[in-house]
């Protein structure tokens, strides 16, 4: 329901009304009037006809959106109207309609409409409208303009009339006509200019010459009220007009009229100052995509390549396409300049159960030299989804579904007749979850993308060498074939600019930095470092994209936003300048290519798109679908087009769409691009030299294929590498340079710590731990790369990572500098707090006490980084100073003043809560209770309850069990897990449940799940509370078939989202980020969202599997993993909450090797609850 106060008016006829000559002059606006905020404030009244069918209260037939739209149910029969008469006017209203007919109107066309000039009583035309002019807004007949003169009931007519230029159609309809005679017109339909002469009111009717929008795209309509003419606009064309209307002003209603319409826009404009031209690209909406229906038949190349747009001077060239190639996803070439293809013909689903692979890898050829390839050999065939390809030691490295191969053609007939796998260890559930983008890196190793799924990998040579990665990518040793974990966890994509920088892309993150080495990650375990890589461009629900048009996808919901980014690639060459070192992400879903400059910022990066609503490469094709991008060696920008009717992988389409739909269209087409600057004529490629010494030159090429070509085969052949460059002032040396290992280079990195550059500082935090020196040196070096910005992270665990021997003496330091001490951040707080764990811990002699002595400084004052340092030592390190320790006690004793002091500053009093850990809880509770009494800050009742956690649930059980009828859902779920968590809590937790003192709704699905599992402990009592959910999944969907057919509440709907899907799930700002995002609930099919919620386990992907983790104190845990650390575990659970766990307080941890959604919601969810959350899932 709206928040809003809505003012209802009653339908009283008047035996007399006052004629319009006699009505007082209105007021025309001087200022824009928003007339949805005139609604969403109540300023307005309503009239509905009670005799219809259909006539819900007004407070549930006008309601908001979260993003600020009038969404018009349209299950009632009447208006919202004005409260003033207005005249004189710009009126714009832009809409949609996207929902069913209704009622009486159930299968006619959607129809709505704004009255314009309105007067006399309410209701008084059929006790539904006023008598007025009205802009009709209906299927097909958007800009028709009707004359509403009703007749009181004493026989009174309310004279409503105009002049227009109308002719008669075929049908003898009047139609305006520009030029045709002025005829009076006082009742009936003057239809707009261009009307279809067969219209139908039938649901879906669209006439052949109609400008309004199609349904789900926005239409903008414009009436211009001036002097006692009105003009009517749709989507910018005039196609109506009315001359002498009499009145020439008065209220404006908005209609509700048996079909659902959502407004965005509802304003008036005073005369002559609204000149906004309407943009055909924004009958999207906030994703300015115009949504077609997707075409059924593919384009030729040239038809294709007529409807991609580029953002700039450049021209787009066809390289190849089918049948040269099928399906293509990577390219590249060898040091003969030989260009490889990649076809990844199997996507989505593979030949199926006993075929051979339909993959391929293609060498291509161009005879004529005139850019247009001429014909290609099978390099490699049979390939089980390839998706990856690297030159390596005279033939291709490749990623396929299962190996990544090594691949050679000995025999000249460029047949490749070595096939040997070289990584083995992974089967992921779909190929958009393969390792891939295999790429040499700076190092001279090769760095995969992992794919998001869990892996256990293994070098083929040596089976036992398995590992697991679970939440990183990798790198491979081509020399000692050894696997390392490597910062970051990437999906398909990835690329290495010229400064050696790593950057990667999963589906909803453009752009991903690998800012910090994997050893440097894991070097410190106190550190808490959990990652090395970070999104440095907007990510998920904030990326924002802007293609020409939508077609069916899979996520709609998240149209406008990257929903696909893949094939990540920088630009390296020379023939576009003013491109070098820019980043470009695809994302096939929008047939786009979106264009990123990369800036400094701090020891990281940040990514900014290119480009004002526009892409860098759009098109107007639906079937083409860029998936890779690449530098070629001619300095061209190489796009690889997969072209497909449907990109989404068939797993995520429903079962029936699937069944009717060929997902596979479009797999015997496929088109490699070229970009270069307008005119350019294509460049010879040509292959490596000859010699050693011409080799050595291309390291100096201005295009990176040549360098890193002549970078890898100097290293393949064991050749000498160029002189040692300047340490002080390289960050690419410095950080992959293999002979750092004498002290003149110590001395020379150290000077580099104090460089301007904060990427150079970065690099040389990170080599000055590789040697673990612990002297002046380090100290020094620290400190001077802190100084310029101190609320760096990233040189903060820089400097963690690399000097925790020296934090103690860095604390103290860094307190005593008023650019640190003197303003207080968050940043910095985690950072004092890190610094004084890495203090206490068994590698820093010394550290502590001098970590201690700081809180001598500035005797008996709270400070903020005092506060912090506390949080980070318990009472048994405080005893190694007594005066330290002396100290303490009378700061934490002032930080219970602080915590409960609702003046004090929020950021302050959260810092303080943290210390009640260090009490024993009857010392602690009374102060957790005034925390969490009635009126404190969400913030400050959250850290309240987190805090809880902390303490032993039998001593804090008897709070909890107070709580728990008065805390909202999430908090709630937060309590339920603490007392289920512990076993010597949750048999009496059940035990009140099966005494009806708690009602069962209190127990969240994903706890039931835990305890109904079988083997548990309490498992009968759980499954005579709960009842046993059913194993055949199948069995449970078609029980529950009923709910796809019955019509649901939503307002009910969303109790019982807030009862059982709110702990894990957000949707309309409320809920908890711990599953999958429900942003494109709305468009799924009522038969998906059914199977999502009944059968969770069915497509599961590795990042959303749950964990069990027992504790060595008896508490058992089940949720995400988060992050994990060499001494630490980061979970997440239900409600949205995180908990870091040491590795040394775990008994055990194990993958379920299921969902965290649980099975078994029927026994929370009936079916009549069932449909009434897909009606509110629908938001229907």
């Amino acid at each position: 329901m709206p928040s809003h106060r809505i003012l209802f008016s009653a339908a009283v006829l008047a035996l007399a009304w006052p004629s319009f000559a006699t009505t007082a002059p209105a007021d025309s606006p001087r200022a824009k009037v928003d007339l949805l905020a005139l609604i969403k404030t109540g300023q307005v009244r309503h009239h509905l006809n009670p005799s219809m069918t259909l006539h819900d209260p007004p407070e549930r037939i006008w309601t908001f959106t979260p993003d600020g739209h009038l969404k018009i149910s349209g299950k009632g029969f009447g208006y919202v109207r004005t409260i003033d008469d207005y005249r004189d006017y710009h009126l714009v209203i832009e809409h949609k309609f996207t929902g069913p007919t209704l009622g009486s109107r159930e299968d006619k066309a959607r129809d709505n409409g704004v009255l314009v000039h309105a007067h006399g009583p309410d209701g008084t035309y059929s006790n539904t409208w006023m008598a007025s002019v009205e802009a009709q807004i209906i299927e097909g007949g958007t800009g028709d303009l009707l004359v509403l003169s009703p007749k009181l009931a004493d026989g009174t007519v309310l004279q409503t009339s105009v002049r227009s230029s109308s002719g008669l159609d075929r049908d003898q309809e009047k139609i305006w006509t520009p030029g045709a005679a002025l005829q009076t017109v006082t009742t009936g339909r003057i239809n707009w200019e261009k009307r279809d002469v067969d219209w139908k009111d039938e649901a879906g009717f669209r006439g052949r010459a109609d400008v309004e929008s199609r349904v789900n795209e926005w239409t903008r309509m414009e009436v211009i009220a001036k002097g006692d003419t009105l003009q009517y606009f749709v989507n910018g064309v005039l196609v109506n007009e009315a001359f002498a209307c009499q009145p020439a002003q008065g209220k404006i209603c908005l209609q509700t009229e048996g079909a659902e319409m959502i407004v965005r826009r509802f304003e008036l404009h005073p005369l002559g100052t609204f000149t906004e031209k309407w943009n055909p690209v924004s009958a999207s909406g906030g994703t300015e995509v115009p949504v077609k229906p997707s075409r059924e038949t593919a384009w030729s190349p040239e038809e294709s390549r007529a409807a991609i747009a580029l953002d700039g001077p450049y021209e787009l060239q066809l390289v190849a396409a089918e049948p040269l190639v099928r399906d293509p996803v990577e390219m590249t070439w060898d040091a003969k300049g030989h260009c490889y293809v990649a076809d990844m013909i199997d996507y989505p689903l593979g030949a199926g159960p006993g075929k051979a692979p339909l993959s391929r890898i293609q060498r291509l050829i161009d005879d004529d030299g005139d850019g247009r390839c001429d014909r290609a050999i099978t390099f490699a065939a049979e390939m089980d989804h390839v998706q990856g390809l690297l030159p390596y030691r005279d033939g291709l490295i490749a990623t396929t579904r299962t190996d990544i191969l090594y691949l050679r053609d000995t025999t000249g007939d460029g047949v490749a007749d070595i096939r040997e796998p070289l990584i083995r260890g992974f089967n992921p559930s779909q190929s958009q979850l393969q390792v891939s983008s295999p790429r040499w890196g700076p190092d001279n190793r090769v760095y995969f993308n992992n794919g998001l799924d869990t892996k256990e990998i293994y070098p083929a040579a040596a089976p036992a060498q398995k590992q697991n990665f679970a939440r990183s990518n990798l790198r491979w040793d081509p020399v000692s074939g050894t696997l390392e974990p490597a910062s970051g966890f990437g999906q398909y994509g990835g690329c290495f600019d010229d400064f050696g920088h790593h950057f990667f892309c999963s589906n909803r993150n453009p752009v991903m930095f690998a800012v910090m080495p994997h050893a440097a990650v894991v070097r410190n375990p106190l550190a808490g470092i959990s990652q090395g890589a970070e999104d440095i461009a907007p990510s998920g629900p904030e990326s924002h994209v802007y293609p020409r048009q939508l077609t069916h996808t899979t996520a709609d919901a998240h149209a406008g936003t990257n929903t696909a980014a893949c094939g990540l690639g920088v630009y390296r060459g020379d023939l576009m300048p003013e491109l070098r070192n820019q980043i470009f992400v695809c994302d096939p879903t929008g047939q786009l290519i979106t264009r990123y400059r990369i800036d400094p910022k701090g020891a990281s990066f940040t990514a900014t798109r290119v480009g004002d609503h526009t892409e860098f490469f759009r098109s107007r094709d639906e079937w083409c679908r860029p998936v890779n991008v690449t530098t070629g060696p001619d300095g061209a920008l190489y796009v690889c087009d997969i072209y497909r009717r449907y990109i989404d992988h068939a797993r995520y389409f429903p079962e029936e769409f699937a069944k009717t739909h060929d997902l596979r269209a479009g797999e015997n087409e496929g088109r490699i691009w070229r970009i270069v600057p307008k005119g350019s004529k294509p460049r010879a490629i040509r292959g490596l030299p000859e010699t050693r010494e011409e080799i050595a030159k291309w390291l100096h090429h201005p295009n990176a294929w040549q360098v890193e070509t002549a970078r890898r085969i100097l290293f393949e052949t064991d050749a000498a590498e160029p002189a040692k460059p300047d340490l002080a002032s390289n960050e690419f040396a410095l950080l992959n340079w293999e002979g750092l290992s004498t002290m003149g280079m110590i001395d020379a990195i150290s000077k580099a710590a104090g460089n301007q550059n904060a990427r150079t500082r970065f690099a040389a935090l990170i080599q000055l731990g590789r040697f673990g020196y612990n002297d002046d040196t380090v100290f020094d070096a620290c400190l001077n790369a802190l100084a310029p910005d101190y609320n760096d992270a990233w040189m903060h665990r820089a400097v963690l990572s690399s000097a925790g021997s020296q934090s103690g003496r860095i604390l103290a330091a860094l307190v005593n500098t008023p650019g640190f001490a003197e303003t207080h951040s968050e940043t910095k707080s985690a950072f004092v707090r890190s610094l004084a764990v890495c203090a206490a811990g068994p590698d820093a002699p010394g550290q502590l006490g001098i970590a201690l002595h700081t809180l001598q400084l500035r005797k008996d004052e709270l400070l903020w980084w005092k506060a912090a340092l506390l949080q980070a030592l318990d009472a048994k390190k405080l005893q190694a100073d007594p005066d330290a320790s002396r100290q303490a006690a009378i700061l934490l004793a002032k930080a219970d003043g602080v915590m409960t002091d609702a003046v004090a500053p929020l950021d302050q009093r959260l810092a303080c809560i943290s210390l009640l850990s260090q009490r024993p809880w009857d010392k602690a509770e009374p102060v957790v209770r005034k925390l969490l009494a009635a009126g404190q800050p969400k913030e400050i009742a959250d850290a309240a309850l987190a805090l809880l956690k902390k303490f032993p649930a039998d001593k804090t059980a008897p709070l909890l069990y107070e709580l728990l009828p008065r805390l909202g859902p999430t908090a709630r779920t937060e309590i339920v897990k603490l007392l289920t968590a512990n076993g010597g809590t949750v048999r009496g937790f059940f035990e009140r449940i099966a005494r009806g003192e708690i009602p069962k709704a209190f127990v969240d699905a994903e706890t039931r799940w835990r305890y109904l599992r079988p083997n548990q402990p309490l498992h009968d009592l759980a499954v005579e509370l709960f009842g046993s959910p059913s194993s055949d999944r199948a069995a449970v969907i078609a029980q529950y078939a009923p709910a796809l057919t019955t019509k649901g509440d939503a307002l009910r709907g969303q109790q019982v989202f807030s009862t059982v899907c709110v702990a894990c799930h957000r949707l309309q700002n409320a809920g908890a980020d711990v599953g999958p995002s429900l942003a494109d609930v709305r468009i799924k099919e009522k038969e998906s969202l059914l199977h999502d919620i009944l059968d969770p386990n069915r497509i599961v992907e590795a990042r959303w599997m749950a964990y069990q983790i027992d504790t060595k104190d008896g508490r058992a845990l089940s949720g995400l993993i988060a992050a994990e650390t060499a001494a630490e575990v980061t979970l997440k659970t239900a409600g949205g909450f995180t908990e870091v766990l040491p590795r040394a307080t775990i008994k055990e941890m194990k993958s379920l090797d299921l969902s965290l959604m649980p099975i078994g919601l029927e026994g929370a969810i009936s079916q009549t609850q069932m449909a009434d959350l897909l009606a509110f899932l629908k938001n229907e």
